[in-house]
């Protein structure tokens, strides 16, 4: 008889500048142990980023490395390939993961490039007879655009694809398990009640005291973090705003404000619908991507063809023999 896991790991997905920082720090209020590694805050994100250093640079960065993506690709990450091995990287995050748990019964961490990356993290957890669960933190899509735009030099067309890309397997590999989707916007609103929904998801033994909740509320949000905001109706007339973004955003903002059960039969129904929908945008947004891949490889190498024309020419001796007459005819042009 199989022995129920004793030790249980969240972790916090979404979309980046959408509140996943508030959101684990919010994790960590309530007892959460993230590490003693963390990233330092900065001035994109005074507050603090609440990453593991280690897991994102020692785990998540290689695994992108040896995909052969970047976080900001709109590629689907393709685990399947025969020549992928990604033994030593489980090896690693196996010891960083042990010793997190050396302490400690619960722990967790968060970096938005590990919404893509969960096929490598989920069979790592069951290996190690861990009970995962996760917050998906989930923002209005163009504030969270604006911000790319911002921070990241992303346009809004790229932006919301990104969201896309990050919100989409975030929610696919977590069907069945234990998810809560919290909202950034009604967590500056309201945080008692999104720290209530998290304590109750989470089955946190410690009570939530009151005092708990005005450490966070008053030490911590500012509502100077509530930065690019925009109204629903703004993000649902963006010219540059897909179809199945604003589907996608619909549903998720329903389960977010408790008005359906991630665990429903209704969710996974209107799922399946906008899942389908977005295998049949993906495969015409990929084949027009290859194809302006393709249109941009053949003007970089003309542009390089002629770039190597002139310099051959500025470099040449009949170039050079020349010089005098053109300074003398530059002379006469400006008489």
């Amino acid at each position: 008889m199989a022995v129920p896991p004793t030790k249980e790991i969240t972790v916090v997905l979404g979309s980046g500048r959408s509140g996943t920082s508030i959101i684990t720090k919010a994790l960590q209020t309530l007892g959460c142990f993230l590490g003693d590694n963390l990233s330092p805050a900065d001035s994109v994100n005074p507050k603090g980023f609440f990453e593991d250093h280690q897991i994102v640079y020692e785990i998540n960065e290689k695994i992108l490395a040896r995909l052969g993506y970047a976080w900001h690709s709109l590629t689907p990450f393709d685990f399947s390939l025969p020549s992928l091995t990604f033994t030593d990287l489980e090896d690693n995050a196996q010891s960083i993961l042990t010793k997190k748990f050396k302490h400690t019964q619960w722990c967790g961490f968060k970096d938005p490039r590990t919404s893509r990356l969960l096929p490598f993290w989920q069979p790592l957890f069951k290996k190690m007879a861990l009970k995962d669960s996760y917050i998906i933190a989930l923002r209005n899509p163009l504030s969270s655009v604006a911000s790319f735009e911002k921070y990241d030099q992303i346009k809004p067309n790229k932006g919301f694809l990104l969201w896309l890309m990050h919100l989409l397997p975030a929610i696919e590999n977590t069907l069945g398990k234990s998810t809560l989707i919290v909202s950034y916007e009604e967590m500056l609103l309201n945080p008692n009640k999104q720290l209530e929904r998290m304590h109750a998801k989470l089955n946190v033994s410690k009570p939530l005291e009151e005092a708990t909740i005005a450490e966070y509320k008053d030490s911590f949000l500012d509502q100077t973090l509530f930065r690019n905001k925009y109204s629903y109706e703004e993000f649902k007339t963006h010219p540059e705003v897909p179809l199945i973004c604003i589907k996608l955003y619909n549903l998720l903002n329903l389960v977010a404000l408790d008005k359906l059960a991630f665990e429903s039969d209704e969710f996974r129904t209107q799922w399946a619908d906008i899942f389908l929908h977005y295998n049949s945008f993906a495969g015409d947004f990929l084949e027009r991507l290859t194809l302006l891949t393709e249109q941009n490889f053949t003007l970089q190498r003309k542009v390089s063809e002629q770039e190597q024309m002139i310099n051959s020419l500025l470099s040449s001796f009949s170039w050079r023999l020349t010089a005098p007459l053109r300074k003398i005819s530059s002379y006469l042009c400006k008489t």
